[in-house]
Protein backbone atom coordinates (compact mmCIF):
# COMPACT_ATOMS: atom_id res chain seq x y z
CA UNK A 1 0.00 0.00 0.00
CA UNK A 2 1.26 3.58 -0.72
CA UNK A 3 0.13 6.87 0.71
CA UNK A 4 -0.38 10.25 0.14
CA UNK A 5 -1.26 12.12 3.22
CA UNK A 6 -1.76 15.83 3.29
CA UNK A 7 -3.18 18.14 6.34
CA UNK A 8 -4.42 21.69 7.55
CA UNK A 9 -5.46 23.43 10.86
CA UNK A 10 -6.62 27.11 10.49
CA UNK A 11 -8.15 29.00 13.31
CA UNK A 12 -11.10 30.27 11.19
CA UNK A 13 -12.91 33.47 12.64
CA UNK A 14 -12.60 32.22 16.18
CA UNK A 15 -9.83 33.50 18.43
CA UNK A 16 -7.91 30.49 19.54
CA UNK A 17 -7.36 27.17 17.45
CA UNK A 18 -8.81 24.23 19.64
CA UNK A 19 -8.47 21.91 16.67
CA UNK A 20 -5.09 19.60 16.59
CA UNK A 21 -3.95 16.47 14.65
CA UNK A 22 -1.58 13.74 13.91
CA UNK A 23 -0.88 11.22 11.30
CA UNK A 24 2.04 8.56 11.00
CA UNK A 25 2.25 5.18 9.89
CA UNK A 26 3.91 2.24 11.74
CA UNK A 27 3.99 -1.59 10.94
CA UNK A 28 2.09 -1.07 7.26
CA UNK A 29 -0.91 0.81 9.00
CA UNK A 30 -1.70 4.57 8.25
CA UNK A 31 -2.99 6.18 11.52
CA UNK A 32 -4.62 9.39 11.86
CA UNK A 33 -6.42 11.42 14.74
CA UNK A 34 -8.07 14.66 14.88
CA UNK A 35 -9.04 16.44 18.45
CA UNK A 36 -11.79 19.30 18.53
CA UNK A 37 -11.02 20.62 22.02
CA UNK A 38 -13.85 23.22 23.40
CA UNK A 39 -14.05 25.08 27.09
CA UNK A 40 -13.20 28.67 26.33
CA UNK A 41 -8.91 29.55 26.61
CA UNK A 42 -7.52 26.21 27.91
CA UNK A 43 -9.57 23.86 25.09
CA UNK A 44 -6.48 24.30 23.03
CA UNK A 45 -4.24 22.88 25.98
CA UNK A 46 -7.02 19.78 26.73
CA UNK A 47 -7.35 18.77 22.67
CA UNK A 48 -3.14 18.59 22.73
CA UNK A 49 -2.73 16.65 25.85
CA UNK A 50 -5.54 14.51 24.38
CA UNK A 51 -3.99 13.79 21.11
CA UNK A 52 -0.85 13.43 22.98
CA UNK A 53 -2.27 10.87 24.94
CA UNK A 54 -3.52 8.73 21.90
CA UNK A 55 -1.10 8.99 19.89
CA UNK A 56 1.24 7.27 22.91
CA UNK A 57 -1.54 4.67 23.03
CA UNK A 58 -1.16 3.71 19.17
CA UNK A 59 2.03 3.97 18.63
CA UNK A 60 3.03 1.87 21.70
CA UNK A 61 0.69 -0.79 20.82
CA UNK A 62 0.55 -1.22 17.07
CA UNK A 63 4.77 -2.78 17.29
CA UNK A 64 3.12 -5.11 20.47
CA UNK A 65 0.71 -6.27 18.19
CA UNK A 66 1.61 -10.33 16.47
CA UNK A 67 0.28 -10.56 13.11
CA UNK A 68 -1.53 -7.50 12.14
CA UNK A 69 -5.58 -7.92 11.33
CA UNK A 70 -8.58 -6.17 11.35
CA UNK A 71 -9.98 -7.91 14.49
CA UNK A 72 -6.87 -6.48 16.20
CA UNK A 73 -6.57 -3.53 14.68
CA UNK A 74 -10.59 -3.16 16.31
CA UNK A 75 -9.46 -4.14 19.89
CA UNK A 76 -6.72 -1.64 19.29
CA UNK A 77 -8.25 1.41 18.17
CA UNK A 78 -10.79 0.92 20.92
CA UNK A 79 -8.60 0.69 23.74
CA UNK A 80 -6.99 3.39 22.92
CA UNK A 81 -9.83 5.98 22.36
CA UNK A 82 -11.09 4.48 25.94
CA UNK A 83 -8.14 4.65 27.70
CA UNK A 84 -7.58 8.05 26.21
CA UNK A 85 -11.08 8.93 28.31
CA UNK A 86 -10.10 7.48 31.49
CA UNK A 87 -6.72 10.06 31.34
CA UNK A 88 -9.13 12.86 30.93
CA UNK A 89 -10.30 12.70 34.03
CA UNK A 90 -6.66 12.19 35.91
CA UNK A 91 -5.78 15.54 33.66
CA UNK A 92 -8.05 17.43 35.05
CA UNK A 93 -7.81 16.39 38.47
CA UNK A 94 -4.34 17.13 38.63
CA UNK A 95 -4.94 20.65 36.54
CA UNK A 96 -7.85 22.76 37.77
CA UNK A 97 -8.09 25.38 35.08
CA UNK A 98 -8.81 22.47 32.54
CA UNK A 99 -12.32 21.54 34.35
CA UNK A 100 -14.45 22.96 32.17
CA UNK A 101 -12.70 21.45 28.98
CA UNK A 102 -13.64 18.92 26.89
CA UNK A 103 -12.20 17.55 23.27
CA UNK A 104 -14.17 15.48 20.18
CA UNK A 105 -11.63 12.54 19.08
CA UNK A 106 -11.87 10.27 15.42
CA UNK A 107 -8.77 7.82 15.43
CA UNK A 108 -8.71 6.04 12.07
CA UNK A 109 -6.52 3.35 11.09
CA UNK A 110 -6.37 2.11 7.53
CA UNK A 111 -4.89 -1.24 6.37
CA UNK A 112 -4.70 -2.46 3.04
CA UNK A 113 -8.42 -2.83 2.41
CA UNK A 114 -9.38 -2.29 5.71
CA UNK A 115 -10.48 1.13 7.56
CA UNK A 116 -11.50 1.21 10.64
CA UNK A 117 -12.64 4.11 12.97
CA UNK A 118 -12.90 5.38 16.66
CA UNK A 119 -14.69 8.54 17.65
CA UNK A 120 -16.23 10.05 20.35
CA UNK A 121 -17.95 12.87 19.60
CA UNK A 122 -18.47 15.32 15.79
CA UNK A 123 -15.08 15.21 14.23
CA UNK A 124 -16.37 14.03 10.76
CA UNK A 125 -14.08 11.07 8.61
CA UNK A 126 -15.31 10.24 5.06
CA UNK A 127 -14.05 7.83 2.37
CA UNK A 128 -14.18 9.39 -1.43
CA UNK A 129 -14.02 6.84 -4.21
CA UNK A 130 -15.38 6.89 -7.65
CA UNK A 131 -16.66 10.25 -7.48
CA UNK A 132 -19.04 9.15 -4.26
CA UNK A 133 -18.52 10.07 -0.52
CA UNK A 134 -19.21 7.67 2.03
CA UNK A 135 -19.61 8.32 5.71
CA UNK A 136 -17.27 6.65 7.78
CA UNK A 137 -18.25 8.32 11.24
CA UNK A 138 -21.92 8.91 11.85
CA UNK A 139 -22.03 10.92 15.24
CA UNK A 140 -24.53 13.04 16.92
CA UNK A 141 -23.53 16.69 16.20
CA UNK A 142 -24.93 18.39 18.99
CA UNK A 143 -27.96 18.59 21.35
CA UNK A 144 -29.94 20.93 18.38
CA UNK A 145 -29.83 17.97 16.31
CA UNK A 146 -30.98 15.40 18.90
CA UNK A 147 -34.00 18.03 19.70
CA UNK A 148 -34.91 17.86 16.15
CA UNK A 149 -34.43 14.36 15.36
CA UNK A 150 -36.16 13.44 18.34
CA UNK A 151 -39.36 15.09 16.88
CA UNK A 152 -39.23 18.60 17.97
CA UNK A 153 -40.09 21.44 15.62
CA UNK A 154 -37.09 22.17 13.49
CA UNK A 155 -38.30 26.24 13.15
CA UNK A 156 -37.96 26.67 17.03
CA UNK A 157 -35.27 24.70 17.74
CA UNK A 158 -33.10 26.69 15.38
CA UNK A 159 -33.52 30.06 16.94
CA UNK A 160 -32.12 28.82 20.57
CA UNK A 161 -28.27 29.31 21.53
CA UNK A 162 -27.58 25.56 21.63
CA UNK A 163 -25.68 24.66 18.33
CA UNK A 164 -22.67 23.81 19.86
CA UNK A 165 -23.49 21.95 22.96
CA UNK A 166 -22.11 18.68 22.07
CA UNK A 167 -23.86 15.53 23.83
CA UNK A 168 -21.20 13.27 23.38
CA UNK A 169 -17.19 14.69 24.06
CA UNK A 170 -13.87 13.45 25.86
CA UNK A 171 -13.58 15.32 29.44
CA UNK A 172 -17.19 15.70 29.91
CA UNK A 173 -18.31 12.16 31.16
CA UNK A 174 -16.84 8.94 30.25
CA UNK A 175 -18.63 7.28 27.10
CA UNK A 176 -17.76 4.46 24.94
CA UNK A 177 -16.77 5.12 21.58
CA UNK A 178 -18.30 4.06 18.40
CA UNK A 179 -16.85 2.18 15.91
CA UNK A 180 -16.93 1.31 12.92
CA UNK A 181 -15.12 -1.25 9.81
CA UNK A 182 -15.43 -0.22 5.56
CA UNK A 183 -13.90 -2.32 3.31
CA UNK A 184 -12.57 -0.54 0.59
CA UNK A 185 -10.55 -1.23 -2.84
CA UNK A 186 -7.60 1.14 -3.61
CA UNK A 187 -7.29 3.47 -4.52
CA UNK A 188 -9.41 5.41 -2.19
CA UNK A 189 -9.30 8.66 -0.30
CA UNK A 190 -9.60 9.07 3.29
CA UNK A 191 -10.59 12.29 5.11
CA UNK A 192 -10.42 13.27 8.66
CA UNK A 193 -11.56 16.51 9.90
CA UNK A 194 -13.17 18.99 12.84
CA UNK A 195 -16.71 19.41 12.71
CA UNK A 196 -15.73 23.17 11.15
CA UNK A 197 -15.89 21.87 7.80
CA UNK A 198 -19.59 20.19 8.18
CA UNK A 199 -21.15 23.57 6.48
CA UNK A 200 -19.89 22.40 3.13
CA UNK A 201 -21.95 20.91 1.04
CA UNK A 202 -21.28 17.49 0.16
CA UNK A 203 -21.54 18.06 -3.68
CA UNK A 204 -19.37 20.74 -3.31
CA UNK A 205 -17.21 18.18 -1.64
CA UNK A 206 -17.23 16.01 -3.77
CA UNK A 207 -16.10 18.16 -6.91
CA UNK A 208 -13.31 19.60 -4.86
CA UNK A 209 -12.02 16.56 -3.95
CA UNK A 210 -11.99 14.85 -7.60
CA UNK A 211 -10.04 18.18 -9.08
CA UNK A 212 -7.50 17.60 -6.33
CA UNK A 213 -7.13 14.32 -5.47
CA UNK A 214 -3.39 13.91 -6.04
CA UNK A 215 -2.77 17.68 -4.86
CA UNK A 216 -1.33 19.00 -1.66
CA UNK A 217 -3.46 21.92 -1.83
CA UNK A 218 -6.58 19.38 -1.23
CA UNK A 219 -7.14 20.55 2.47
CA UNK A 220 -6.57 24.05 1.66
CA UNK A 221 -9.37 24.16 -0.92
CA UNK A 222 -11.62 22.39 1.26
CA UNK A 223 -11.02 24.80 4.40
CA UNK A 224 -11.51 27.75 2.20
CA UNK A 225 -14.69 26.40 0.27
CA UNK A 226 -15.66 25.37 3.77
CA UNK A 227 -14.93 29.16 5.16
CA UNK A 228 -16.61 30.88 1.79
CA UNK A 229 -19.98 28.51 2.94
CA UNK A 230 -19.88 30.17 5.81
CA UNK A 231 -18.37 28.15 8.74
CA UNK A 232 -16.78 30.53 11.84
CA UNK A 233 -14.81 27.65 13.73
CA UNK A 234 -11.21 26.07 13.72
CA UNK A 235 -11.09 23.98 10.42
CA UNK A 236 -8.25 20.95 10.32
CA UNK A 237 -8.90 18.39 7.40
CA UNK A 238 -6.54 15.27 7.39
CA UNK A 239 -6.26 13.26 3.87
CA UNK A 240 -4.40 10.25 3.22
CA UNK A 241 -4.98 8.78 -0.52
CA UNK A 242 -4.55 4.98 -0.70
CA UNK A 243 -3.45 3.38 -3.30
CA UNK A 244 -1.40 -0.13 -4.58
CA UNK A 245 1.96 0.43 -5.57
CA UNK A 246 1.62 -0.33 -9.10
CA UNK A 247 -0.77 2.35 -8.87
CA UNK A 248 1.77 4.55 -8.14
CA UNK A 249 4.12 3.79 -10.88
CA UNK A 250 1.19 4.51 -13.56
CA UNK A 251 0.69 7.86 -12.10
CA UNK A 252 4.83 8.56 -11.94
CA UNK A 253 4.52 7.76 -15.83
CA UNK A 254 1.67 9.55 -16.77
CA UNK A 255 3.56 12.80 -14.85
CA UNK A 256 6.47 11.60 -17.07
CA UNK A 257 4.96 11.57 -20.39
CA UNK A 258 2.64 14.87 -19.34
CA UNK A 259 5.52 16.91 -18.79
CA UNK A 260 8.16 15.13 -21.13
CA UNK A 261 5.23 16.58 -23.52
CA UNK A 262 5.14 20.27 -22.54
CA UNK A 263 9.17 20.28 -22.67
CA UNK A 264 9.48 19.19 -26.15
Amino acid sequence: MYWLTYAKSVRGRREVNQDDFATFQSRGVKVMIVCDGNGGVFGEKFSEAILKSCLGEVSYALPRMGKINIEGLQTLSLAAVGKVSEHAGMLKRCNPELAACGTTITLVLIYNSAVVASWVGDSPAIVYQSGKITKLTNPLHNLKEMLINGGEDKESVSKQDIGSVLMRCIGHRECEPDFRILEMKPPFLVLVASDGIADLPEKSMVEIIRRNLFEGSLPDKLIGASLEYGSDDNITVVSTLCMEMRNKLKKIKRLYWKRRRLIC
